[in-house]
């Protein structure tokens, strides 16, 4: 064991990490599903969808470019959607054959701008500033993802966007026909059903503080795997994810346990002693080049550090 210890470690250094044990496989039932996006919420996104599609026909408005421009807000919206029922259904969207088209055609689509004074172009700005948001946000959660489970920071959790905050009689001219207002509140009908989603998704899934309130431990590492002391109790050959951040961004790396010890003398005591501090040793597994490639230049940097004190 102190051969495979040696192997793998090789500099103390301390940063901040955090450690998450792997779900078990199968987790997951269609109640769940049905409790995150119920299918009255499904209903209201198909008729939403419908209407729109019903009054981007209009021929004066597809003259003018409003269709183009609004059937962009409902492009992204619906990617949106798309991205969020494959980590509701346990998927990985970047397995998809269709996900890097998607996500171009969405980088493809720019904010709206506006030459003049406008009482209703607060709303737009602020509707496609919310979508940026939520597609950020998924994007983000898919590089988070756990063998299936979508894990959350602990962030403050936003409103569902309301037309209405910023053009208070949005619904009224809507319900006179208005192109524009009916346009807009069908969109933001949709869009509600996936933020509803998305912060339904977030009540049964994991969440973690973000990275800048993670405790910094001092840790041995190398580019095989890490070791340091832990009040958490660990079992050989247990599956973890370990969330780290290494210059200037967060790490996801999955880990087996390879080494457990307590440092209490009796070994019968260490069969259950969980309250104490125990040294634990972690093997990563499926590295990517790029994280492998930053842990090596960090311990490098540590090492040379540490060779040459007086060296900035």
């Amino acid at each position: 064991m102190k051969q495979e210890k040696r192997r793998f470690f090789r500099v103390d250094v301390s940063l901040p990490l955090y450690v998450l044990s792997l779900p078990q496989s199968g987790v997951g039932s269609e109640n769940l599903k049905q409790s995150i996006l119920p299918e009255q919420h499904m209903q209201q996104f198909e008729q939403a969808a419908a209407a729109l599609r019903v009054l981007f026909t209009d021929e004066r408005h597809i003259a003018n470019g409003a269709v183009a421009l609004f059937d962009e807000f409902n492009q992204r919206i619906d990617f949106m959607a798309w991205l969020l029922t494959q980590l509701i259904e346990k998927k990985s969207p970047k397995a998809h054959p269709e996900f890097l088209t998607r996500l171009y055609q969405d980088r493809e689509i720019v904010a709206p701008q506006s030459g003049r004074a406008s009482r209703v172009f607060p709303l737009i700005e602020a509707l496609h500033q919310r979508i940026d948001q939520l597609v950020e946000s998924l994007l983000s959660l898919i590089d988070r993802d756990l063998e299936g489970e979508t894990v959350f920071y602990a962030e403050s959790d936003f409103p569902l966007f309301s037309g209405e905050d910023y053009l208070h009689n949005l619904s009224v001219l809507a319900s006179q026909g208005n192109w524009l207002s009916q346009v807009l509140t069908h969109l933001i009908s949709k869009l509600n059903v996936y933020e509803l989603a998305y912060h339904n998704l977030k009540k049964v899934s994991p969440v973690i503080p973000m990275p800048q309130n993670w405790p910094v431990q001092s840790v041995d590492l190398s580019r095989g795997g890490m070791a340091f002391d832990s009040s958490s109790h660990f079992k050989l050959h247990q599956k973890v994810c370990i969330l780290m951040e290494i210059e200037g961004r967060v790490l996801l790396v999955y880990a087996q346990v390879v080494y457990v010890n307590s440092p209490t003398s009796d070994p019968l005591q260490n069969l259950s002693v969980q309250d104490e501090s125990q040294r634990v040793a972690f093997q990563f597994e499926g590295l990517s080049e790029e994280d492998a490639a930053s842990i090596t230049r960090f311990v490098t940097a540590q090492e040379l550090a540490l060779a040459h004190p007086s060296q900035k």
